[in-house]
């Protein structure tokens, strides 16, 4: 099973791990695409409606340099030749996907220079940095979207409760059960969106739970009952479940999320939609601003 350094920080960008296991990637082998595995990660993989992170892994005997190139990062050589060879022997892999399956995170990608990594290699790695900012960012913000929800609900007919969510860039969107009259949808998105302003005008922190029993887990969600599945085991079962929680709204979650809502700079309802027996609320988040 992978150790998942992301769960505990979202801002770690660098680190090191040993690989424990490489292979072509089974469904596309053909692509000349690999598959490693490592004793632990900062990349999230894809999945509970966010994107894989994606970066590299190298030989930790090199760095990567602005054209791309690996160089040397140990200590300056007073040989040229030497660094030139290290350099050259520097192993580069891009990760272009990632998957969880059994519990061990599978880093796709080919080997842009440098020979395959062996088993018990240790090796460095860079996750594209801007990437998970903006994807955690995407993601905090449907759980705010939900917290907003939870407070605007009591104007509702049915209460929406949340289901899936939907977190990439392109279109991101929380999916509620339940439904809303038309004639109320650009109401609700009104009210959600003053919600919005107001818990991130509040500098509301982001607060993750980690190494949590299922029941403690459902605990901190607001279950009313025990599940089905603790009884049944007699016990509160293994300490792997995660809980984010943002104003008192709760949910189990396996993503990367910002510290405070306020690094969201502003999260817009743009649209709320029927679908079938749920609604659909799509969102925006907004860019912050870089420093000179």
């Amino acid at each position: 099973m992978t150790v998942l350094q992301y769960f505990r920080d979202t801002y770690l960008f660098q680190d090191r791990a040993i690989v424990v296991a490489i292979r072509p990637h089974d469904d596309v082998e053909a692509a000349g695409k690999w598959a490693v595995v490592l004793d632990r990660t900062i990349f999230h993989p894809q999945g509970g409606g966010q994107p894989a992170d994606r970066g590299q892994l190298r030989s930790c005997s090199s760095t990567v340099g602005d054209d791309g190139g690996a160089a040397a990062d140990d200590a300056p050589s007073t040989s040229s030749s030497a660094s030139a060879s290290a350099s050259a022997s520097a192993t580069i892999f891009d990760v272009v996907d990632v998957r969880k399956v059994d519990g061990a995170v599978l880093h796709i990608g080919t080997f842009r220079k440098g020979t395959e990594f062996k088993v018990q290699d240790e090796v460095c790695l860079d996750i594209d940095a801007e990437w998970r900012l903006n994807n955690a960012r995407i993601h905090s913000a449907g759980h705010l979207l939900d917290t907003a929800m939870a407070k605007v609900g009591a104007s509702l007919r049915e209460q929406l409760v949340p289901g899936k969510g939907y977190h990439f860039p392109d279109s991101p969107y929380v999916e509620y059960q339940g439904k809303v009259d038309a004639a109320f949808r650009e109401t609700l998105a009104a009210q959600l969106n003053e919600e919005l302003r107001e818990l991130i005008s509040a500098a509301t922190p982001v607060q993750t739970f980690n190494d949590l029993t299922l029941r403690a887990a459902q605990t901190l969600c607001g279950a009313s009952e025990e599940p089905a599945s603790v009884a049944n085991e007699g016990g509160d079962g293994p300490a792997d479940f995660r809980v984010v929680e943002i104003s008192g709204t709760a949910c189990m979650c396996g993503g990367t999320h910002v510290r405070n809502v306020s690094e969201l700079v502003a999260v817009t309802v743009t649209k709320v939609q029927g679908k079938g027996k749920n609604t659909r609320v799509y969102y925006t988040v907004t860019a912050p601003v870089r420093g000179n």
